[in-house]
């Protein structure tokens, strides 16, 4: 699997996170933790490696006009969204960091002004643990209610702001970074994350991990129980989507089956083996699509954007096969990187350049006016429209 270059190079606005990403950024993540079924909790230590940000070499989003208007910009501390964790101690080399909990704005804030401005790489470890019972990112279940009724199971959902209740972080899209781990849980279950495990300590039942693909906090993945594995072939899958999406990245797809979980999410989720590559200053890919409609939930703007989407190939492309190409281009174009609405819309536009006139005349001029009518459309094609499983 190859490293990714994790340079940043561009400042957004994101109201979703109360982190300073546009003054830090982290490079690299590293988990050190247990798996307490008795508790229902992760304790343990995350190693952020974070670098300061030198403003006058990165680009600045749509959003974003001069340096005064920098968002999550606050020197002399690091910020980070945190939710219903237990904070123990934070170390920076053999120093103790002062910090506080804002637990009206769910965030950490560390004061470093005891390290030198001109150092630009900091490495810092939060000893800490997750909320037995408010955590958004961890489900427990018992024995009895899994499929054997053997043994307890755990996983994570952190998608699309709950990471910042795994662990403390830059819970972000537009931050990505590389991440390793070492998971330790009762023997006789298997520790599973969104990485490639390089390694397993028989006698301590120690799992060891490591994504060296840049992906964003709402990508860590973890998930702890009595697994049996299977090869299956699905490479006539694969390349049906590498055929309209281009070459897979992630060298092996594996995917976890819940109990009584329904197949069919298997081809929604491998489209986001490309998709997930291309980030938007606010929740999941084109989710965002629709932030300027007032009151929309992460958790359910993913129907609006799926409509948004298809109502642009149904009623304005008028052809799978031009709308396959261009999402095969802006797929191409922007992997790796993090953009905005607007940035979407310039790149349409150009792609489409015949559609303008027509489209702006009966919407005077107006790609918000458009998506309220993608809701009419939705509620005309619904049935066509799938939510995410």
């Amino acid at each position: 699997m190859m490293m990714m270059n994790t340079n940043h190079s561009y400042l957004y606005y994101d109201p979703n996170s109360i982190s300073n990403f546009n003054r830090f950024h982290l490079n690299h993540t590293h988990f050190d933790l247990n798996v307490d079924f008795d508790s229902h909790i992760l304790h343990g230590y995350v190693q952020l490696d974070i670098v300061r940000l030198n403003q006058k070499q990165c680009e600045y989003s749509s959003t974003i006009k001069n340096n005064d208007e920098i968002p999550h910009n606050l020197d002399g501390k690091l910020v980070l969204d945190a939710y219903q964790l237990n904070i123990e101690k934070i170390i920076y080399k053999t120093s103790l960091l002062p910090f506080k909990i804002n637990t009206k704005s769910n965030s950490l804030i560390i004061d470093i002004k005891q390290i030198p401005k001109d150092i630009i790489s900091i490495s810092i470890l939060i000893y800490y643990s997750t909320s037995s019972n408010q955590s958004k990112a961890l489900q427990w279940m018992s024995k009895e209610q899994t499929t054997d009724r053997q043994y307890p199971y755990m996983c994570s959902q952190c998608q699309a702001i709950h990471a910042r209740s795994l662990y403390p972080c830059q819970d972000t899209s537009g931050v990505k970074s590389i991440y390793t781990a070492k998971i330790i849980c009762p023997k006789p279950l298997i520790a599973l994350m969104s990485a490639f495990q390089t390694k397993h300590d028989v006698d301590t039942n120690t799992f060891y991990f490591e994504q060296t693909i840049v992906v964003p906090s709402y990508l860590i993945a973890i998930a702890v129980g009595h697994f049996v594995s299977y090869d299956l072939r699905t490479e006539h899958v694969l390349s049906t989507a590498e055929q309209l999406l281009g070459e897979y990245q992630w060298k092996r797809y594996d995917f976890l089956v819940l109990p009584l979980s329904l197949t069919s999410v298997i081809v929604h989720e491998l489209t986001h083996s490309w998709t997930v590559l291309i980030d938007f200053g606010s929740t999941n890919p084109y989710t965002c699509l629709v932030y300027r409609l007032k009151n929309i939930d992460h958790d359910d703007a993913y129907n609006s954007s799926a409509a948004l989407l298809w109502y642009v190939e149904h009623d304005i492309v008028c052809s799978e096969i031009d709308f396959d190409q261009f999402l095969r281009s802006y797929i191409k174009k922007f992997t790796y990187q993090s953009l905005n609405t607007d940035d979407f819309i310039q790149y349409f536009e150009s792609y489409f350049p015949q559609f303008l006139k027509p489209m702006y005349a009966e919407f005077e001029l107006s790609w918000p006016e458009m998506m309220i009518e993608v809701e009419k459309f939705f509620e005309k094609h619904k049935k066509y429209i799938h939510p995410p499983m």
